[in-house]
C-alpha cells in the first residue's frame, strides 16, 4: 500500500487502527475537530435561509452528514472508538462518487476503479445479472453494479463497519423529512422567494471554490438560471454551447440571448461525430458501463474550450428538470385532490395540467382521480428495446428513497424517483475532462427545498417549472422564461449510427451480451436490416448497446 500511494501520488488522510484513508494529492479533505473523521470532496457548512452558504470544512462537527449537515459532494469517513464501527457516508447529491467491494476480511471503499486496481484489488469479473439490471432500468441507480461483488454506495446511505460483523447499510439522509405534509410550503410567493435565495446561494458557493468557471449553456431554463446567478454573485465565468448538423440539436440562438443579456462570453462549438470511433480507446474502466461514444466527442470539444479559459470547474445544468419537478403526467392534479379534495384547488390544478400537456380539463382529471386513488405508480418502465424475454422481464431494483410512507402523494413519488435518477449522474465515470464537472442545481438545499414545494405550484398557470420561471423573472429574458422546447443529441447519435452500422451489427449479433442472453439477436437483425432511421429513435438504443459491449471487452 505504501508503494501504491508514492506511485499513485496519494496521501493518508485519516488512519485508526485497521482504517486507512487515502486521498490524492489535488482532493480537498478536511479532518472533524477530534480527529475521527474525515470528509474527502467539496464541502460547505449546513446552509440555512439568509446565510451565505459559504465556509470551509473546519467549521464541521461531528454531525456527519444527516438532516441539517453539510452538503456539498464528498464522502465522510467517520471512526466510532466505542462501537468499534466505521461509518462511510455519501452525500445525497451523488456528486462524489462511491463503490465497494469486500475482499477475504478486508473492505475497499473507492471513487475509481482503475486506482482501486493499481492499489491491489482483484479485478472483478462481469455481473451479467448485473448488465441486464442496467439495460433495463438504465436510469435507475441500484446498489448492484455490472462488476461481481462491487456495490455502488448510493447517494445519502451509510455504510457501516463494524469490527467481526458483516458491514450494513442504512439511511443517512431521506426525501421524506422534506416531502410530507409538515415541510410543505404553502404561499406560491413564499416559493419563489426561497427557492430563489438557495439556488442563488448554493451556485454562489460553487463558484467560490472555483473561478473562473465554465458553464454549459443551452439557453434552456435551467443552465440559464445558473448563469443568472453566476452573475448576480459576480463570479468570473464564460459559457460554452454546442451546435450539431441536426436542427433540435443547434441551441446557439437560445444560447445567444442569454448571453447577450448577461453580457457574458460564449463560445460556439460545432460537434462533428464523423471520424469519431464506436468504442472509444483508452478509457479507465469502471463498474458501470460508460465510453458512449457521444460523449467522447463532446469532451474533446469540451477540453479544448477548457484549456483555452483556465477554467478548473465546468458547471452544468444537468439535474434541473428532475429537482424543479418537470413532470409529464396528472400527478400535480393528483396530489391536489389528495390534499383538498374535489373543490376549487383541484379543479384549478387539474386545468393548469390540461392545458400544459394540451388535453381537455375531463381527460385530466380523469387521470387524476385514477392515480390519486386507484394507480400504483410506475416509477421506472422497463426499456426493453433490443432485450430478450428473460432480460426484459427483470424486477426493477429496490431504492431506499422509494420506501415512502403510505401518506406520500403520488408526485412526489415521482418527483423523488426522478431525482434518485439525476443523483447518480457521477456514477458512470467515463468523463475525460480536464475540470471537474459541477452540477450546481442538484446541491441538497435545492433539492430539499424543491421537495417542500407541492407539485400544483410548479404547473402554476401551465407551464413546467412554474416556480424556477418565476424566481428568475427580472434577471433572464422573457422568452427564454417562456421556451417550451428542448434541444437533443439525437443528430450526433445518429451521426454515429450511420458511420458505424456495420460494426454495432457485429458487435451485437456476434457480442457477448447476445451470447450471455440479454440481447435479442432477431430483434437486432430486423432492426438493422431497415432502411434509414425509423422515427422511434431506436437507432439510439443500438449504439448504446453496442457502447456495452465495448465496455465489456475493456473488463476481459
Amino acid at each position: 500500500m505504501t508503494e501504491a500511494k508514492r506511485r499513485l501520488g496519494f496521501r493518508v488522510v485519516l488512519q485508526h487502527g485497521r482504517l486507512c484513508v487515502l486521498a490524492h494529492q489535488d482532493a480537498a479533505s478536511a479532518r472533524t475537530d477530534d480527529g475521527l473523521g474525515v470528509m474527502i470532496g467539496a464541502a460547505f457548512p449546513p446552509w440555512r435561509p439568509g446565510t451565505s452558504g459559504r465556509g470551509s470544512l473546519e467549521v464541521f462537527h461531528n454531525s456527519g452528514c444527516a438532516e441539517a449537515g453539510p452538503w456539498g459532494g464528498f464522502i465522510e469517513f467517520r471512526v466510532d472508538e466505542e462501537a468499534s464501527t466505521v461509518d462511510i457516508t455519501r452525500d445525497p447529491s451523488g456528486m462524489a462518487p462511491c463503490f465497494t467491494a469486500r475482499r477475504h476480511d478486508s473492505t475497499w471503499v473507492f471513487s475509481d476503479l482503475e486506482i482501486a486496481i493499481e492499489a491491489g484489488l482483484d479485478m472483478p469479473a462481469i455481473d451479467w445479472t448485473g448488465v441486464a439490471h442496467y439495460l433495463a432500468f438504465p436510469h435507475l441507480p441500484a446498489r448492484r453494479t455490472c462488476l461481481a461483488g462491487v456495490d455502488r454506495l448510493l447517494p445519502g446511505m451509510r455504510l457501516r463497519l463494524t469490527l467481526g460483523q458483516p458491514p450494513s447499510l442504512e439511511s443517512a439522509w431521506s426525501p421524506w423529512s422534506h416531502a410530507g405534509k409538515a415541510r410543505r410550503i404553502s404561499d406560491y410567493a413564499d416559493a419563489v422567494r426561497e427557492l430563489r435565495n438557495v439556488t442563488l446561494e448554493c451556485v454562489g458557493a460553487w463558484a467560490a471554490q472555483s473561478q473562473p468557471v465554465l458553464l454549459q449553456l443551452s439557453g434552456g431554463l435551467d443552465s440559464s438560471i445558473i448563469a443568472a446567478c453566476l452573475s448576480q454573485k459576480r463570479a468570473a465565468y464564460s459559457c460554452v454551447t454546442f451546435a450539431t448538423s441536426d436542427a433540435s440539436g443547434d441551441e446557439r440562438r437560445h444560447a445567444r440571448l442569454v448571453a447577450r443579456h448577461l453580457d457574458v462570453p460564449l463560445r460556439e462549438l460545432h460537434l462533428d461525430a464523423s471520424d469519431s470511433p464506436l468504442v472509444p480507446q483508452g478509457l479507465p474502466r469502471t463498474p458501470i458501463p460508460s465510453g458512449a461514444p457521444w460523449r467522447a466527442v463532446i469532451d474533446a470539444a469540451l477540453s479544448g474550450v477548457i484549456d483555452d479559459t483556465g477554467a478548473d470547474r465546468l458547471f452544468s445544468g444537468g439535474g434541473g428538470d428532475n429537482v424543479f419537478c418537470y413532470l409529464t403526467t396528472a400527478a400535480p392534479a393528483a396530489d391536489a385532490l389528495r390534499a383538498f379534495g374535489p373543490g376549487f384547488r383541484f379543479f384549478a390544478a387539474a386545468r393548469d395540467v390540461a392545458r400544459l400537456h394540451r388535453a381537455s380539463v375531463w381527460r385530466a382529471s380523469r387521470y387524476a382521480v385514477r392515480k390519486a386513488y386507484w394507480a400504483r405508480p410506475k416509477l421506472w418502465p422497463c426499456n426493453d428495446a433490443f432485450l430478450t424475454r428473460d432480460a426484459a422481464s427483470i424486477a426493477p431494483p429496490a431504492h431506499p428513497w422509494f420506501d415512502a410512507p403510505h401518506e406520500a402523494l403520488p408526485g412526489k413519488l415521482e418527483q423523488t424517483a426522478s431525482i434518485a435518477s439525476a443523483v447518480a449522474i457521477s456514477d458512470g465515470g467515463d468523463r475525460r475532462l480536464p475540470a471537474a464537472l459541477c452540477y450546481p442545481l442538484l446541491s441538497l438545499p435545492v433539492i430539499e427545498t424543491c421537495l417542500t414545494i407541492p407539485t400544483w405550484m410548479w404547473v402554476k398557470s401551465s407551464r413546467n417549472r412554474a416556480v424556477a420561471r418565476d424566481a428568475f423573472e427580472d434577471l433572464l429574458p422573457s422568452e427564454t422564461l417562456s421556451r417550451r422546447t428542448k434541444g437533443d443529441l439525437t443528430g450526433l447519435i445518429a451521426a454515429i449510427y450511420r458511420a458505424n452500422k456495420s460494426e454495432i451489427e457485429m458487435l451485437l449479433m456476434e457480442g457477448r451480451l447476445a451470447r450471455e442472453g440479454i440481447v435479442d439477436r432477431d430483434a437486432v437483425a430486423n432492426r438493422m436490416g431497415e432502411a434509414g432511421l425509423s422515427r422511434d429513435a431506436n437507432f439510439a438504443q443500438l449504439v448504446t448497446l453496442a457502447a456495452v459491449e465495448g465496455w465489456i471487452q475493456s473488463i476481459l
